[in-house]
């Protein structure tokens, strides 16, 4: 196979939802363009899926891989998460959890409700030096949040930016994080 789209992770005999992503190819730098159209081939593939046990026995999971241009369609009741993203935020619903993270005043998940009843409401990262100063990820006025990989079992978002003192304004050291 030479693309994700070519496989569909089998439940009891029922396609459900997955992730599938190339680790590797085949000759990953082919010298000529008859090799590049013929060599990628995918030689290691990772597989992220919500696994399901009954009574404590796991469901039997095995990979099919469809002809190119087929596609496979889950069933109703199979968990996906999906996300939106504007200029503002990026939102998250897993089907119970809705979470929201927000791109231009990082706080990490802003506002968070389980079936619809709030739970989390503000906070975020920081950090205090060593003279008792605070500084926020809320305060850098540009942080980059992006969603780096969304599909149906799983959304990661990456934030990035600069702790800054809401009193100086002076920058301490860069954060990174990966909200999964």
């Amino acid at each position: 196979a030479q693309s994700t789209d070519q496989f569909v992770l089998i439940e009891d005999g029922n396609p459900v939802p997955a992730q599938f992503s190339i680790r590797s190819t085949w000759y990953p730098n082919p010298p000529s363009l008859e090799l590049r159209r013929t060599s990628q081939q995918i030689k290691w593939l990772g597989l992220d899926f919500l696994a399901r046990y009954e009574k404590g026995t796991p469901r039997k999971y095995h990979l099919k891989v469809l002809k190119e241009g087929k596609t496979q369609n889950f069933s109703k009741d199979s968990p996906i998460i999906t996300f939106t993203e504007d200029d503002d935020f990026i939102a998250v619903d897993t089907g119970k959890i809705r979470f929201k993270v927000n791109r231009k005043k990082f706080t990490g998940i802003e506002e968070a409700s389980l079936d619809g009843q709030p739970f989390i409401r503000g906070g975020g990262p920081f950090l205090v030096d060593e003279k008792g100063d605070l500084f926020e990820a809320a305060q850098d006025p540009n942080p980059s949040v992006t969603v780096e990989e969304g599909g149906p079992v799983r959304v990661t978002i990456y934030a990035t930016g600069w702790y800054v003192s809401a009193k100086t304004k002076e920058k301490l050291c860069i954060f990174k994080t990966r909200i999964s």
